[in-house]
């Protein structure tokens, strides 16, 4: 297994960063309806654009498995890098991968500790790969939950997107679901 940290202007082409971050929030569809779907892709497009984010790809096989994304640390004392999504392809899922994934997320921040948020039912995923439950109340179906110094740095970067923003990457996100189409690697009726 290969894992890949990949940033706009890394050398990877934007189409193909485009490709696996709609993948990337694929994998979360189980979960979330896909007005939910688009705005992560938004959040996380948004973040690569200013530089304040990473996508990470986990390949087994050179087919890419699992993806995470992070939020950078807030320039602060009190921040830490935020797992704004984890998600394994549909058909590789209850294999390892996610865990494979979240560990190795956490061996490339080191340190800095590690924050996020999650469903009540993926409270005991985050458990068994070494994260702790907060008692920040979210005010909604989430839990906050931690990992090392990130129980103390709650600080994070995350783009501030306006109606505007949201539209514009609606419309990269639908171009990206149409191209991914025409390669046979979708349907979207699927999407």
């Amino acid at each position: 297994m290969t894992l890949a940290e990949i940033e706009l202007g890394s050398g990877v082409p934007r189409e193909t960063v485009e490709d696996l971050l709609f993948f990337s929030v694929q994998s979360l569809a189980t979960e979330y309806e896909k007005d939910r779907i688009q705005v992560f892709f938004s959040e996380c497009l948004a973040a690569l654009e200013l530089g304040i984010g990473k996508l990470y790809v986990l390949s087994d096989n050179n087919r890419p498995t699992a993806f995470g994304f992070v939020f950078d640390k807030y320039d602060s004392e009190d921040g830490a890098p935020h797992l704004h999504t984890l998600g394994v392809h549909k058909a590789r899922q209850g294999r390892g991968y996610g865990s494979s994934l979240l560990g190795s997320l956490i061996q490339s921040i080191g340190g800095e500790g590690l924050t996020l948020e999650c469903k009540e039912k993926n409270i005991s995923f985050f458990e068994r790969n070494g994260l702790s439950l907060n008692d920040a109340d979210l005010g909604s179906a989430h839990f906050s939950m931690t990992y090392g110094l990130g129980a103390s740095r709650p600080r994070f970067k995350r783009p501030e997107l306006n109606d505007d923003a949201y539209h514009r990457y609606y419309k990269i996100y639908a171009a990206t679901a149409h191209r991914l189409e025409a390669k046979g690697l979708i349907r979207l009726g699927s999407v």
